[in-house]
């Protein structure tokens, strides 16, 4: 049976100019595996960040990474993967 592991994340920063003064963004991408580290892959989940409210749709890579979500704040995302009970 696989469970899910607690996905690991990366954070990064990011200040974009534009004629208008500069933005600045916060980036974050979600990778998910089971507890033997296989990825979940092609996998489609549900982000949605909790101060915001933005939501974010898509489906896992190959290596069972999210797109990278981005927010103008710094804040929490919760991801929800849809995963297929079908055979099990």
């Amino acid at each position: 049976m696989n469970t899910l592991s607690l996905p690991s994340l990366v954070v990064r920063f990011l200040q974009h100019s534009s004629p208008w003064g500069s933005i600045e963004l916060y980036k974050v991408k979600f990778k998910f595996t089971d507890d033997d580290g296989n990825p979940y892959s092609h996998v489609h989940y549900r982000a949605v960040s909790e101060v915001k409210e933005l939501i974010y749709f898509g489906t896992t890579n190959a290596e069972g990474e999210t797109a990278n979500l981005v927010s103008s704040i710094e804040e929490n995302f919760n991801v929800h993967l849809y995963l297929s009970t079908i055979g099990d």
